[in-house]
This record gives C-alpha cells, sequence and structure tokens, in this order.
C-alpha cells in the first residue's frame, strides 16, 4: 500500500511514495507471457517528471502499466495515487495524458466516487473537447456478483433487417398530449412485446413527458421486449425538442430524452445529450442507466467491412473476481463458425485469478479457430490484458476517448 511521510519544516508538507513499476515483482505466468502483480516496497518514489515528450510517453506507459496491475489486485487507492502523481507532471491535453486520466475516471466508477469523478471531469475538463463523460452506474454493486453469467448472450439486436410489424402496435398521434401519454402507459404495461410506431410524431407536451419518463425508465412492469418503429423520427424529435441553450425548455422532455435514448442502448447519444443538458442547466445530467431490456428498431446501422457478417454477440460486466468469477461457455464439442463479439463496456475490473482462467478461455477459443473480438475494453483493463497476452487469442478494440 502507499505510505505517507511527513517532513519537519515550516510549511507542513507530505512526501506521498507511490509504487515504481521496476518494483512490481510476483509473477504470475498467464499465456507464456508473466503478469506482475503488486508486492510495493514502502521506499519507493516516483521519478521526477520527464523533460521530453518521449520520455513523458514512456513514464505514462510505466505508471499506466503499473495503475492497472494496482487496479487488477483491487489496490484502489494505489493506482489512484500512482495516477495523479505522474498527471501533475504531464502535458496537457496530451494523448498520452487523456489516457491516464480516463483510467482515473475508471478506477472511481468502479469504486462508486462519484464526487471524485464529478470534480476529476471539471478539473481537467480541457481534455474533453466538448464531449464530457458521464457518470455511469456501475452495472453491479462493488464486491458483489452478478445473478445471471458473466459472460451471456446480448439480448439487444442491431440488425440491418427490421422486424416485422405487429398491428397491435401503440401509433403515436401527432401531438403527444396526457391522454396519449395514458395510452402508451396501458400499452406498455398489458403487452410483454410492446411495439410503437412513432412515424407521425410532431410534438410531445411536457406533462405527457414528465409521465411517459416516469413510466419507461421504472425497471417494474417492464414489458419482456421493446420495438420500435420511425426511431429516427423519435431521435429526431427528442433533440428539437430539447436544443442546447435553451434553459426555459420543461426538464420533463429532458428526462423523456435521457430515458428512450437508455431504452434504446444508444450510450453515444445519451453522452451527447448529457453534455448538451450541462451546457445549458450549468448541472450535472441524470447518469447513464444500462437497460436490460430487449430492443429492437428500423434504425439502419450502417455496414462496414468488419460488420458484414453475422456474429454471436457476448457481454463481460462488473467486478470479474477468483476462479468462480467467471462463467464462461463451454466451447468443448461446439461448432461457431461466426465472430464472437464481446463487449466489455460494463466491465469494471477483472483480477489476476480470473485473468488466468479468460486467457485459458481465449486460448481454447483460438484453438478452435473461433474469432474473437473484444469491444468497448477500458483504458486499465486492456494494459493489464495486453500485459496477460490476451491481445494474442482476441482482437481488442478499445472504448473510444473523446
Amino acid at each position: 500500500d502507499s505510505t505517507a511521510t511527513e517532513t519537519p519544516s515550516s510549511a507542513h508538507v507530505t512526501e506521498y511514495k507511490i509504487p515504481d513499476p521496476a518494483l512490481l515483482v510476483a509473477p504470475v505466468k498467464l499465456a507464456g507471457r508473466t503478469l506482475l502483480t503488486a508486492q510495493i516496497s514502502p521506499h519507493s518514489t516516483v521519478a521526477s517528471p520527464p523533460a521530453t515528450l518521449s520520455d513523458a510517453s514512456e513514464h505514462g506507459d510505466q505508471a499506466l502499466a503499473s495503475a492497472a496491475t494496482l487496479f487488477a489486485n483491487a489496490d484502489y487507492a494505489g493506482a489512484t495515487l500512482c495516477l495523479q502523481k505522474v498527471l501533475r507532471g504531464a502535458q496537457r491535453s496530451s494523448p498520452e495524458s487523456l489516457r491516464l486520466v480516463r483510467a482515473l475516471l475508471e478506477v472511481y466508477r468502479a469504486t462508486h466516487a462519484q464526487d471524485l469523478f464529478d470534480a476529476a471531469v471539471l478539473q481537467y475538463f480541457d481534455y474533453w473537447n466538448g464531449c464530457t463523460p458521464q457518470w455511469r452506474t456501475p452495472f453491479v454493486p462493488h464486491g458483489s456478483r452478478p445473478k445471471a453469467p458473466t459472460v451471456r448472450p446480448n439480448t439487444t439486436i442491431h440488425s440491418t433487417e427490421a422486424p416485422r410489424r405487429d398491428p397491435t402496435a401503440w401509433r403515436c398521434p401527432a401531438v403527444v398530449d396526457a391522454v396519449a401519454a395514458r395510452g402508451l402507459i396501458d400499452h406498455w404495461r398489458t403487452h410483454q412485446h410492446c411495439e410503437i410506431d412513432w412515424q407521425a410524431l410532431v410534438s410531445i407536451q411536457a406533462q405527457a413527458a414528465e409521465l411517459l419518463a416516469e413510466e419507461l425508465s421504472a425497471p417494474a412492469g417492464e414489458p419482456l421486449r421493446l420495438i420500435f418503429w420511425g426511431a429516427d423520427h423519435l431521435l429526431s424529435g427528442l433533440a428539437q425538442a430539447t436544443p442546447q441553450g435553451q434553459s426555459q425548455v420543461p426538464l420533463g422532455l429532458w428526462a423523456l430524452r435521457f430515458c428512450l435514448l437508455a431504452r434504446m442502448h444508444l450510450a453515444a447519444a445519451y453522452e451527447k445529450a448529457a453534455t448538451d443538458f450541462c451546457l445549458t442547466y450549468i448541472a450535472p445530467a441524470p447518469p447513464w442507466w444500462l437497460s436490460s431490456l430487449p430492443f429492437e428498431s428500423d434504425l439502419q446501422a450502417p455496414i462496414t467491412a468488419d460488420r458484414a457478417r453475422d456474429s454471436l454477440e457476448w457481454q463481460l460486466q462488473g467486478h470479474i473476481v477468483g476462479v468462480q468469477g467467471l462463467d464462461l461457455p463451454d466451447l468443448s464439442g461446439t461448432l461457431i463458425s461466426q465472430p464472437v463479439s464481446i463487449n466489455c463496456a460494463a466491465l469494471l475490473r477483472m483480477d489476476p485469478t480470473a485473468m488466468a482462467q479468460w486467457v485459458r478461455w481465449l486460448r481454447s477459443a483460438k484453438a478452435k479457430k473461433v474469432e474473437i473480438h473484444l469491444q468497448n475494453v477500458g483504458v486499465l483493463v486492456g494494459v493489464a490484458w495486453v500485459r496477460a497476452g490476451v491481445d494474442h487469442f482476441g482482437e481488442i478494440h478499445p472504448q473510444e476517448l473523446v
């Protein structure tokens, strides 16, 4: 652990001793590579701020490697101190320091330290290029395991082939008032497969927006499946109803916009809306929440060369700890011809024991010629995975840095 030594002087000065990457010992062998676990000397110190850009980049990489190891071993204070120390000597707004700041925010999110998260976002405001990170409630509480398997089929469907329209779908009128909102709420509560057609939408009244936001954001009584028609039209209408800079707009309209973006699993659009909200009201936006409700729509997602074929979609989530922390599908006797995409956006941390099991599973998948894509991987998890050799068996796609 990090220690603090007080030195006598006329002004009270505290010298913080934090881990030197060279002092990380006790190697754990994973996939023929070495993952270092933390054994910190109480007398280790951090070098003076580097003098050149190349030195700064190398120093930042060392700090990330050290912080990732400490974080994986649940030494959150050590990881935080390591990142804060190197950031004090880093070049402002450089790509290397941006990764360090994002790593620091990941530690705060994993430890539920929203006050520190918000303070860091403000402290490093000039890094965000107009799109500030938003606090997202972690998917599972710290220290607990999810009830569902940690790796599971992703129920969210983003298909380029539109679903079939149900004649019983609720059809939106041109103006959604309180009466129409109550009709939609009744449809939401009584249809397990809830289809909503937004094609005719022109405007939504504030009272109706408040009613819908309160009902549609509550997990109790939600349907088993949600389908939107005219989803592009809905998104455009919500954006027009909540313009940036117009603080006289009723907050109920913003609440409905955030609710529907979460239900549609549109995290990037949610963050953009949150930035608009912050700039308009000079106040924090509602935190992102991960909807477990399966969703389909007629949105036409762009097809790239990497996405031109179907893939199996799984996800990793929460704190994954110990041998029993990772519940992976059994690949023995299984023939998987499609690429497997594993969404890691909700993954907070993976400890070295779980990581060893993870690498063994990935090695087995590669031996069966299964193509693995690890999507939305955080900075600290990604650094730890590269050090463990995960990139030898699957393609790591980091979360986009704003």
